[in-house]
């Protein structure tokens, strides 16, 4: 990943996936996190859905002026696919020692790399994992799921979490792709309520705290976007939700801004805390940190123009 960063001890949730939900093996460090040392006094820019969209990344880093000696680059995950430059994107990123969070787009590509050189063919959007390569595939195959930062009290997944559920008994099909929750879902829930409320049931009987992205037409639930339901106990950073463009609730930001679509790619710069906000090893607080508690600011860039259609 180019950061040395904490391995946190598996859970029983993680003991019973076997592997990711594209049929990887699962990486050494399923949830990073970042130590105040390891952090030590750079800012922290985190960066939306890159996916490929290499030329659209250097305009906003020089937006953002960052220097590699002075900031912490994390990345929320789909970094490549259906923009035009993955192999490029995973090279710069790389050069950069940055840090990036698993998604499912990242996840898929490994898993079509994998098939391709077992002999399956690859379609036409995915012809780029040709110059893949294997050292690349592997650095794939490593990315953790979420990146903690407890000095700061921030997390960043991919997609999203479901409240009152734990980290580490979140499933990984939950952290790649939620988007929404049915309505009635409450800010503290319990499994059994998740498991109630959920329209279908998951395959596996041990893993009940998955929900699908849209509710089926047949149920008549509202659903309503993850993040308006997230009340901590850390503040969320997380992408995958492009059709709701940028995401401010008070203790979760969405920076999935539709760069592929031709809409814009976005960047959230933390500035170095003199104080941390949450002391590691302490009781979380039950204050979640908003943006304006560190001083946060949004960059954003617009797309060159647009590489995939959404559906």
């Amino acid at each position: 990943m180019g950061q040395t960063l904490s391995r946190q001890s598996l859970s029983l949730q993680e003991q019973a996936e076997t592997e990711t939900p594209a049929g990887n093996p699962l990486p050494h460090i399923i949830h990073a996190q970042l130590s105040s040392e390891q952090l030590g006094k750079r800012r922290v820019i985190c960066v939306g859905d890159v996916h490929g969209c290499v030329d659209e990344l250097k305009t906003l880093l020089r937006k953002c002026q960052y220097r590699k000696e002075r900031d912490l680059l994390v990345f929320n995950g789909d970094i490549v696919n259906k923009g035009p430059k993955s192999v490029q994107t995973i090279d710069l990123i790389q050069s950069m020692d940055a840090v990036v969070v698993r998604g499912n787009q990242d996840d898929k590509a490994l898993a079509a790399y994998v098939q391709w050189k077992n002999g399956k063919a690859l379609e036409e959007p995915m012809k780029w994992l040709e110059d893949l390569g294997d050292t690349r595939a592997e650095w794939l195959r490593q990315l953790p799921f979420s990146l903690s930062i407890p000095s700061l009290d921030f997390l960043v997944v991919h997609a999203g979490l479901i409240p009152g559920i734990p980290l580490k008994q979140q499933s990984l099909k939950t952290l790649t792709e939620l988007r929404v929750l049915p309505e009635s879902l409450s800010t503290h829930s319990t499994d059994e309520q998740v498991t109630d409320c959920a329209p279908d049931k998951p395959h596996d009987a041990g893993n009940m705290n998955v929900l699908p992205n849209k509710l089926h037409p047949s149920d008549a639930q509202p659903q309503v976007p993850w993040g308006s339901r997230w009340g901590g106990p850390q503040h969320v950073i997380f992408g995958h939700d492009a059709g709701r463009k940028l995401q401010t609730w008070p203790c979760a930001t969405g920076l999935d801004t539709g760069c592929c679509y031709g809409n814009q790619l976005t960047a959230l710069i933390i500035p170095h805390q003199e104080a941390a906000l949450c002391r590691e090893g302490a009781s979380p607080s039950k204050h979640v940190p908003s943006l304006s508690d560190v001083d946060a600011c949004l960059v954003l860039v617009p797309a060159l123009k647009a590489y995939s259609k959404k559906k």
